[in-house]
Formats: structure tokens, sequence, C-alpha cells
């Protein structure tokens, strides 16, 4: 049986929040709160992060590399939210910007996104 390709981080786009003034009353949703922070996808093998503007920032949290060392094995993509928590377990956006902008990452014009988090399971790691 013939196998698709892996998924690669250019295949797949950011899922982005959709403001509504009322909650949907069908269909199978998801509800999370909203944590500021860096919206990335992540690619497991090989390991790489892109920003929700297609920009490579697999140099910007190494650590990313370690912590996901627990995902099942195979190819993975996610979708999700990079965020630092303050001592009250809130969302500190500004921790890791003055990170991003002591390693001159980007200009200081760019701002938070939405979040949502999601993991695929590329067809080869099924």
């Amino acid at each position: 049986m013939h196998r698709p390709p892996p998924l690669t981080l250019q295949d797949v786009r950011p899922m982005l929040a959709m403001p509504s003034k009322r909650l949907p009353r069908a269909g199978n949703w998801h509800y999370e709160l909203k944590f500021d922070g860096y919206r990335l996808l992540v690619a497991t093998e090989p390991f790489a992060l892109k920003t929700r503007g297609g920009f490579d920032a697999t140099a910007w949290f190494p650590e990313l590399r370690d912590a996901l060392a627990a995902m099942p094995p195979g190819a993975h993509i996610l979708d999700g939210e990079v965020t630092v928590l303050d001592e009250l377990g809130r969302s500190d956006f500004d921790r890791p910007h003055r990170r991003a902008l002591r390693r001159r990452w980007y200009p200081a014009r760019i701002r938070s996104c939405c979040a949502r988090s999601t993991w695929w399971r590329t067809p080869a790691a099924t």
C-alpha cells in the first residue's frame, strides 16, 4: 500500500481563533484559555519551529527539543502557543518578548497572537 509522504511545516497553516459574540450550539468545538506567547508550528522529525508568519524559529526556543522528547515516536506536527508563566500561573508575554529582542530575532513591532493547541500525527508515523 502506498503511503503519502509525511507532512512538513510547509504543508500546515496555524489554526487561528475566530472572534464571535456567541458560543456555537452545534458541532465539535474546543475552548481554551487565551495565553499570550509566540504562536508556532513545531515539527518533531526533523525538529523545526515556524512562526505563524512563516519564519524559521528553530533557534528561538532550543529547549523545546528536549521538552518534546516525550512525544510518541514518529514524525509529528504541533500547532500551539509557546508561553512563559509567572509565579501565579499567568502567561507573561513580556518574558519571551524581551528574550527575542535581546537575541534580535525580529523588529519590536511584532505582537502576540491567538492560542489553540493541536497536534497531528503525520501519515508516515501511523
